[in-house]
Formats: C-alpha cells, structure tokens, sequence
C-alpha cells in the first residue's frame, strides 16, 4: 500500500509478469548456425577447395558457395561443408575428370591425407602428387577417370585387375603444370586433368611471326614489330613508308605511310593527286568583253613525285634537281613538297 491510502504496485509483481511473458528472457541463439571460421575449416578438411579449383571454372565462387551453406545450415551439431553445385555431379569416376573421383554422387578432388589417423586415399586408389587417382580399375571401365578404359593384361586366367589407359594415345594427362613440360612448348598449364597451352601474356613470342596483334593499332594502323631475345614483343618507330609498305595492306587509294614522331605508327592515307589550275582574264576596251578561260596545266612528266620501286622495296623521287632517282627520305628534295607525293 502507498503511503497516501491509495494501492500501489508491487515491484515484484512486475518483474514477474516480465518474465513470465517472456520480455527480460536474453534472445535464444540461431540453432545450427556455425561461424565463418567453423565452415572453413570444415570445407578444408573435406578438400573442397581443391575440387573447386581443379574441377570449375570459378574456383572462388565455388568455395564461398560452399562456405555460406554451411553456415545456414540448421542442422545443430558440428559445421558440415556439403559440395557446392558448382562441381559435376556424376555415376561413377568414369564421369569424372582425371585426378577426381566420384564421392556422394559428385566428382570430387581426393586429397592424399588422413583423418582421425585413417588414409584418405586407401583400397584400389593411390596418391599421384596431392591426387588420389585409381590404381587398379578391376576389370571395370566405369572405376576409371573420363577418357580411360580398363585394361585387363591376364583375363583369361580369370585376373579382374586391370589398369586405367587413356583412349587417345597421343592426349597428355597430368595432375600438375610441371607434367606439361615438353621440348617446344611454351607456358604449359594443366587444366582438368589435361595438358593444354595458355595464351601468350604480356606480348610474350617465340617468333617475330607472334607479334602483329601485339604491336597493331587500329584497323589500319600499325607498328613495326619483332620478337627480342628475351621473348618479348617490341613495337618501334617506323622509319619510313618503305617499311610500312610491307606492314599495312592499304585498300585501292590509300598509301602505306609512317607518321613522325612522336607516333612512329604506320597508317594507311589517301594518295595525294596533282591539280589543275584555271586561270580567267579579263580585258577592258571602250566597250567591256570577257576574253574566254584559258587553262594551264602541269604536265606529269615534270612534276617532282615519288614512285615505289617493287625491285629494291624503296620509294625514289622522279623529275627532281638532285640525281635521278633520288630516295625519298627525309629530309625531303626540294622538290617534294609534301611527303610521298605519289606519282600518278
């Protein structure tokens, strides 16, 4: 009671309604939800990072994929890592990529450790690098890997081991990029179980012949190029038209020529063409007249020009003061005045 008569309310009384609905109770904790840290060691015990980088085009993707299902998973009781959706499902290895085995109906990448002081790789299975691959197939094809067969040496004495051999003799299977090395190739990687070869990064050659796509520019436009001893694609100045005339294979009306510096490029451009001046005189008498035009045009035989010469690949200049024929070059004759003014 309060102490002015009128009835008060218990303390008590209050906090055991709280509790009683459930107000002052601290929140329960998701069940079956586990810590990032949790799910990523669960999916490294199972290997799944390895499957996801040996066995998908997007390694990260796949692991993240798996590592996140893991923790919505609520399911109480240690974190589980299933495999993602991302790695092929399969019926047995023989739907599987070589180095992968068929594991609950997904091929996976078995890894050659232990747990809980039991092998990974046991049985007709053995370890090849960090891989477990199929050692005896037992006469049976589908225990071997995508691209093998099984091959039985003693059948007729009833002998039921066999070994996996590929269907195409000639195909290079691996489990590391260091399989791949062989004389002449270049830049080796092992993609899925086989040997492939990757594109050259970086301008990287072996011949001169594997830099034009390197050191071209445009459509028409292109620099001259070579492969120096340390295997890399070099891309000059030009020099002159002459060389840009064996780089670019300009189209009727344009002319291969190399732009100064600081382009050093050659491009394609139209042939510059001589013109025809029209001259119109006018005479006055006591009565107005218009005496008819009068043309005067420079004959071509005594314009100076340059003409490409197909025996020596060289640009000379004709009709000019100096020794005929003179190589255009810069500096140009004094006759020239603009570059390459082609002949016609």
């Amino acid at each position: 009671m309060a102490h002015d008569g009128r009835p008060g309310v218990s303390l008590v009384g209050i906090c055991g309604l709280l509790l009683a609905s459930g107000w002052l109770l601290p929140e329960p904790a998701a069940a079956g939800r586990h810590t990032a840290a949790e799910c990523r060691a669960a999916c490294e015990s199972r290997n799944i990072p390895a499957s996801c980088e040996w066995l998908t085009r997007v390694p990260q993707r796949c692991i993240r994929d798996a590592e996140r299902a893991c923790q919505r998973n609520p399911v109480p009781g240690a974190a589980q890592c299933l495999p993602p959706k991302d790695l092929p499902a399969c019926g047995s290895n023989n739907s599987c990529p070589y180095g992968s085995l068929c594991v609950d109906a997904t091929c996976q990448v078995v890894g050659c450790g232990s747990h809980d002081g039991v092998a990974d790789c046991t049985g007709n299975n053995a370890c090849k690098h960090d891989k477990c691959v199929v050692a005896d197939c037992s006469g049976a094809t589908a225990n071997c890997p995508k691209g093998f067969h099984c091959a039985v040496e003693n059948s007729e004495f009833g002998d039921v081991s066999g070994t996996c051999v590929a269907d195409e003799p000639d195909a290079s299977y691996c489990m590391a990029d260091t399989d791949c090395i062989a004389p002449g190739g270049f830049n080796p990687k092992c993609l899925q179980g086989v040997c492939t070869r990757q594109g050259r990064p970086l301008g990287r050659c072996q011949t001169s012949a594997d830099c034009p796509r390197w050191c071209r520019r445009g459509l028409h436009t292109m620099r001259p190029f070579g492969c120096d001893v340390a295997g890399m694609c070099v891309c000059p100045d030009c020099i002159d038209g002459a060389e840009c005339a064996g780089l670019l294979a300009c189209r009727s009306g344009l002319v291969a020529t190399c732009l100064a510096r600081p382009s050093g490029t050659c491009v394609c451009r139209k042939a510059l063409r001589s013109t025809t001046t029209t001259t119109t005189i006018t005479s006055t008498t006591e009565t107005t007249a218009t005496v008819p035009p009068s043309t005067t045009s420079t004959t071509l035989n005594t314009v100076c020009c340059c003409n490409f010469e197909v025996g020596d690949s060289q640009w000379h200049c004709i009709h000019s003061p100096m020794p005929s024929p003179w190589l255009c070059a810069i500096p140009w004759p004094a006759c020239c005045s603009e570059a390459y003014t082609v002949c016609q």
